[in-house]
């Protein structure tokens, strides 16, 4: 019925379009031919039209070898259409077997013929249907096997391996087979170590900037004994290896004052060690810790881990100069800051000057003045003087920009960064 339809409205769409050329010449109405056009359109379109019946559509594809189609169009058939369900059902049992067969006769034609790729074809499409069948695995392992062969003739040593990695897929239990290919890897190995060698030692090189090493160790654990060079190769190999211990260690750190070492990153925590001005210090890899507190190795046989305000040290010897030079301006740049709050400043005496903080060219000092009020009575005044050194790149010298001032009773054994808010202290 749907060919026939499809076949009426071809002609019907041919008639109109010659009634509708003649119209136009003739100059005359051109509705009816139109009409008849879209009709003839209409009937194509009908006729073409054909309901989706999953059994009929299985079978199509059954017969056409199509079994992956066959097998989910089949699924689909419904229940309540007894007759075609239970044609499906049998079909569904009979296809693993048949599409096995098919495909391995198309397999065993084109091996007979020679064409060992469309062979491989067949029987991986096969194998899909039966994966235990042992003549077509038999058969692919002989295939790769006889690739690999090929291969080695040739000295391609890459598709070798390939090849005799997929043949043992096919028989796992074949020692030839694995013999073989450690064989060719370590052919491909030697082949291979001299750019692993030139490659390790160019990425040690370059890691030496980056501390990531892991690029070269990979490359030079690749080269195997029998390279000639193999001895220069484990050489760069311990270098990268002790590389990576120091950079677990950290960066090298000096200290720029008498520094309190704490139990954990801040003040709130116990005292566990003590360093002086110049002291070596090694940091321990992880960054900071909180705040801009870090992890050293501290105690007697820097065994131990203890924490210090980053702030507190230098990257190397020259800053330790500096802060030296700095320490012996800030006591005279805190009388000068206090002298300007007293009476009689010319009567003034200081039984106790003392650096109580420093955090970078942040300075607060602790500062015990004797000196006259407006009665000429001496009496003694305890100060905290916060101030911050600034570089002034015209005159080459040191000032500060702002201080802070503030009375206290004694000296602090910690000071408070509260003091130092106005300050924008860190």
């Amino acid at each position: 019925m749907g060919g026939f339809l499809i076949l009426i409205g071809i002609l019907g769409m041919i008639g109109s379009v010659i009634w509708l050329i003649v119209a136009a010449v003739r100059k005359r109405r051109k509705r009816n031919p139109v009409i008849a056009l879209i009709v003839s359109f209409i009937l194509v379109c009908v006729g073409n039209y054909e309901p989706y019946i999953p059994y009929d559509e299985g079978m199509k594809a059954y017969k056409v070898h199509n079994y992956k189609s066959a097998v989910e169009d089949l699924k689909k058939v419904p229940e309540k259409d007894a007759e075609e369900y239970e044609k499906a059902q049998e079909a569904l049992k009979n296809i693993p077997i048949e599409a096995f067969e098919y495909y391995y006769t198309q397999a065993s034609e084109a091996w007979e013929e020679g064409d060992q790729t469309t062979a491989k074809y067949y029987l991986e499409k096969a194998l899909e249907w039966d994966p235990e069948n042992k003549e077509a695995k038999a058969m692919l392992y002989e295939y790769y096997f006889t690739q690999a062969s090929e291969a080695l003739k040739d000295e391609n040593l890459d598709e070798a391996r390939t090849n005799l990695e997929k043949a043992l897929e096919w028989n796992t239990e074949n020692e030839k087979v694995k013999a073989l290919l450690v064989s060719v890897e370590k052919r491909i190995a030697l082949r291979d170590a001299g750019v692993n060698a030139e490659l390790g030692i160019k990425y040690y090189k370059e890691a030496i900037l980056t501390t990531d090493f892991t690029r070269a160790i990979e490359c030079l654990k690749k080269v195997p004994k029998g390279y000639k060079n193999y001895a220069k190769v484990q050489e760069f190999l311990r270098k990268c290896k002790e590389a990576i211990v120091i950079k677990e260690v950290g960066n090298i750190y000096y200290a720029t004052g008498d520094i309190n070492v704490r139990s954990g990153p801040g003040t709130k925590y116990h005292r566990i060690d003590k360093l002086e001005l110049g002291n070596r210090i090694n940091t321990i890899r992880g960054i900071e810790v909180e705040k801009g507190w870090i992890r050293i190795l501290c105690g007697e046989k820097e065994n131990e881990i203890g924490y210090v305000h980053k702030s507190s040290l230098a990257q190397n010897k020259e800053e330790i100069e500096l802060v030296k030079e700095r320490n012996k301006n800030a006591i005279g740049l805190a009388k000068r800051i206090v002298e300007k709050k007293l009476v009689a400043p010319a009567t003034a005496t200081y039984p106790s000057c003392e650096i109580v903080s420093r955090k970078g060219a942040q300075y607060v000092v602790y500062i015990a003045v004797d000196s006259q009020n407006r009665l000429g009575v001496t009496v003694r005044g305890r100060y905290l003087v916060a101030f911050e050194y600034k570089q002034n790149d015209s005159e080459n010298i040191l000032y500060n920009t702002s201080h802070a001032v503030q009375k206290c009773s004694s000296p602090p054994l910690e000071y408070e960064i509260e003091f130092t808010k106005s300050l924008n202290f860190q």
